[in-house]
C-alpha cells in the first residue's frame, strides 16, 4: 500500500510538471491573445462537464440507432481479442512439445492451429474495420444533416450572434472528432480491452504469481494517462474554437478581397492570418506532445514490469518450478498485452478530443430559436391583406431600442412607402413582417391575424422580399432566379426576367446558364439587384416587401425597370423602404419614420403641404437627383 502511495506521488509530480509545460502556451496564452474569442466563452469551453453524461447523450443521440452494426463489430472484435490470446497460449506447446520434446505430430498440429488462428483473426479484423467504418461514416452524415437542419431553422438573431467560420467548423473539425471517437475509441475500448483481458487470462493460467507482479504496475500506468486525457480535452476545446476563428478570418478575407486590395491591406490581413495560424500551431503541437507522452509512459512502466518478470520467471525455470513453454507463453502474453494497453492509453486522449467536440456540438443543439411556431398556428390565406403594426417596440440588443411604440398601416392592394433618415427603423419594420424577428411588445398583424398566430411557412410563402443586401449563390443565373420557386418552368422564368433583367442576361457568355460566382461577384451591383427583383417577380406573392430594392441601380437602369415594378406592384400589398423620388410619387400612403416612430402619414401631396419631416427629406432628395 505504501509502495502504491509513494509511486502515485512520484507520478503525480512528473505529470504535473509535464502539464505545466503544456498549459502555459495553451490555455493561459489563448485566453489573453486569441483573436475573436470571448474570455467567458473560453471558461465555458474549459469546464469539466461530466464525462458519463456526455457519453450517455452521445450514445442516445447518435450511436444507439446503429446498435445492431455495433453488435456485429463487437463479435468480430471478440474474435480478434480471443485469437490474440490463443496466439500467446500456443507458445506453450510450441516450446515444450515441439522444441523440447521434439514431437513431430505436435509440429504439424500446432502449425495448423497457428494458421487457423491467424486466418480467423485476419477475417475478424477485416469485418471489424468495415463495420466500424460504416458506423463512423453514418454517424458523421447523420450529425452533419441534423446539425444543418437545426441551424437552418434558427432565427436571424442566431446567425447575427455566430460567425460563419465557427458554424462551418462544427461541420468539419467537431464532427470529424466525433467520427474518430466513434471508430477508434470503440475499437480501443472493446477490442483492446478484451485482448488485454484474454491475454491476462493466459497469464493467470500459466502463472498467477507472475501475473500479480505485472498487475501491480497497472495502477501506476493508469494515473498519468487519466491526467493527460483530461488535459487533452481542455486543449482540444481551444483547438476547435481556433479552427473556427481561422475559417471566419479566411471567409472574411476572400469575400472582402476588393476592399482589401483597394486599401492595400494584404500585408495587414496576412499578419492576422499568421498570428492565428501560429496560435493553432502551438496548441496542436501541445496536442501532439500529449498524445506522444502516452506511449512512452506505458512502455516505461511496461519495461519495469517485464524486467521484474524475467528475473522472477527465469529463476522459476532454473529452479525447475515451471516449464520453459509455460514461461515463454507467459512472456509472449505479457509482451502482447502491452499493445492493447497502448491502444487503451490512446483511447483516453481520443475520447477526450471527441468529448470536447461533443460538448460544443451539444451547446449548439441545445440552442432554441426565439422565433417559434405556436401550437395553434393556422395557415395564412395567400391573398393581399392589410399589414398593421400596433404599439410595436423592438430592440436588437438590450438598451438599444430600434422601434419605440410604432403604429402604422399598409392597406391591402396599395403601395405604402417608408421614408426617413438612416437608422430610423425602416428596415426593422420590414424584418418584423416575415418574422425574421419577433416584437418585444405590441403586435404585427396581416389581415387582422397576428403573424405569431400564423404558420411560419405559409406566412413567408405569401411574401416576396427584395432587400438592400442582395444574396446570390455560386450557381447559374437561371438557378438563382428559380430559387424563389423551384418548380417554375423555363417559360415562367424567362417571363419574369423580361420585367427587369432579360436584356443583360442574354448578353452574358452563356445567357441564363452563366455561373455568376460566389455572392454574384461576376456581376455588377445593379445586375445583382435586377436578378433579385426578378426572383421576387417569379415568386408572385400577394405581399411585396422592397427594402431599398433599387438602391444599387443607376438612373438608366432604374428607368428601364421602373414601369415594370409599378406593374408588378398592382393588386398587391406593397411596403417599400426607399429614397427614390419616382417611387414615392407612386405610393398611396407614405409614413415618415424617425427615431423608431411614425411622425407623419399621408400621401405625397398631403405631406408636402404639411412641410414637415417628409417635405424636408423630399427636398434633399430632389436636390441630390439634380446634381
Amino acid at each position: 500500500m505504501r509502495f502504491h502511495q509513494a509511486a502515485r506521488r512520484i507520478v503525480s509530480v512528473i505529470i504535473s510538471s509535464i502539464l505545466a509545460i503544456f498549459r502555459k502556451p495553451t490555455v493561459n496564452k489563448i485566453r489573453n491573445q486569441m483573436i475573436g474569442i470571448n474570455h467567458k466563452k473560453i471558461k465555458i469551453l474549459l469546464k469539466d462537464t461530466c464525462t458519463d453524461l456526455l457519453l450517455f447523450r452521445l450514445w442516445k443521440t447518435f450511436v444507439q440507432v446503429y446498435a445492431k452494426w455495433l453488435v456485429y463489430a463487437t463479435i468480430a472484435m471478440v474474435m480478434v481479442a480471443l485469437t490474440t490470446a490463443v496466439t500467446a497460449w500456443l507458445m506453450d506447446p510450441i516450446v515444450d512439445k515441439v522444441f523440447v520434446e521434439r514431437n513431430y505430430s505436435m509440429l504439424w498440429l500446432v502449425s495448423f492451429a497457428v494458421m487457423i488462428t491467424f486466418a480467423v483473426k485476419a477475417l475478424a479484423s477485416f469485418f471489424q474495420e468495415a463495420l466500424l467504418a460504416k458506423v463512423g461514416g453514418r454517424i458523421v452524415a447523420d450529425v452533419q444533416l441534423r446539425l444543418f437542419i437545426h441551424i437552418i431553422n434558427q432565427d436571424i438573431a442566431f446567425f447575427q450572434s455566430q460567425s460563419t467560420g465557427v458554424l462551418v467548423s462544427h461541420f468539419t473539425v467537431n464532427v470529424q472528432a466525433l467520427r474518430q471517437t466513434a471508430s477508434s475509441a470503440i475499437v480501443g475500448l472493446i477490442r483492446d480491452g478484451l485482448s488485454a483481458i484474454f491475454l491476462f487470462g493466459v497469464m493467470i493460467y500459466q502463472d498467477w504469481q507472475l501475473s500479480l507482479i505485472a498487475l501491480l504496475i497497472t495502477p501506476i500506468t493508469i494515473l498519468p494517462i487519466q491526467k493527460l486525457g483530461k488535459h487533452m480535452r481542455q486543449v482540444s476545446s481551444v483547438v476547435q474554437v481556433c479552427m473556427g476563428n481561422l475559417t471566419t478570418l479566411l471567409n472574411q478575407s476572400f469575400q472582402s478581397i476588393r476592399v482589401i486590395k483597394a486599401y492595400v491591406m494584404e500585408r495587414s490581413e496576412t499578419k492576422r492570418i499568421y498570428a492565428l495560424s501560429n496560435e493553432i500551431y502551438q496548441i496542436t503541437y501541445q496536442q501532439s506532445l500529449v498524445r506522444a507522452a502516452v506511449q512512452p509512459i506505458v512502455d516505461g512502466f511496461g519495461g519495469l514490469a517485464i524486467a521484474a518478470i524475467i528475473v522472477y520467471g527465469g529463476y522459476q525455470v532454473i529452479e525447475e518450478r515451471t516449464t520453459p513453454g509455460a514461461f515463454f507463453s507467459f512472456i509472449t502474453a505479457i509482451l502482447m498485452i502491452y499493445q492493447p494497453l497502448r491502444g487503451l492509453g490512446k483511447v483516453s486522449t481520443t475520447l477526450q478530443e471527441g468529448l470536447a467536440a461533443a460538448e460544443r456540438l451539444f451547446v449548439l443543439f441545445d440552442y432554441r430559436s426565439n422565433t417559434v411556431e405556436a401550437p395553434y398556428a393556422k395557415a395564412m390565406v395567400r391573398a393581399p391583406a392589410d399589414i398593421a403594426l400596433k404599439d410595436v417596440r423592438f430592440s436588437y440588443s438590450e438598451g438599444n431600442e430600434a422601434l419605440a411604440g410604432i403604429n402604422l398601416v399598409a392597406p391591402a392592394g396599395k403601395i405604402t412607402a417608408l421614408v426617413g433618415p438612416s437608422g430610423a427603423g425602416k428596415s426593422t419594420i420590414i424584418n418584423l413582417i416575415p418574422r425574421f424577428f419577433d416584437v418585444d411588445s405590441g403586435s404585427v398583424t396581416i389581415g387582422g391575424s397576428d403573424v405569431r398566430a400564423l404558420t411560419i411557412n405559409s406566412l413567408r410563402d405569401s411574401i416576396a422580399l427584395v432587400s438592400q443586401e442582395i444574396v446570390l449563390f455560386d450557381d447559374t443565373v437561371a438557378e438563382n432566379i428559380r430559387f424563389a420557386r423551384s418548380e417554375a418552368t423555363d417559360e415562367e422564368l424567362h417571363a419574369a426576367a423580361q420585367v427587369a433583367a432579360h436584356s443583360f442576361i442574354t448578353s452574358l457568355p452563356k445567357g441564363y446558364n452563366t455561373r455568376i460566382g460566389e455572392c454574384g461577384l461576376k456581376l455588377s451591383g445593379g445586375q445583382r439587384q435586377r436578378i433579385a427583383i426578378t426572383r421576387a417577380i417569379l415568386k408572385n406573392a400577394p405581399i411585396l416587401l422592397l427594402d431599398e430594392a433599387t438602391n444599387a441601380l443607376d438612373s438608366e437602369s432604374e428607368r428601364q425597370i421602373h414601369n415594370a415594378i409599378v406593374k408588378l406592384m398592382k393588386n398587391r400589398t406593397v411596403l417599400i423602404s426607399t429614397h427614390r423620388i419616382s417611387t414615392l410619387l407612386e405610393a398611396d400612403v407614405i409614413h415618415a419614420v424617425e427615431g423608431g416612430k411614425v411622425v407623419e402619414s399621408g400621401n405625397h401631396q398631403a405631406l408636402m403641404k404639411i412641410g414637415g419631416t417628409y417635405a424636408q427629406l423630399y427636398a434633399r432628395q430632389s436636390q441630390n437627383s439634380l446634381k
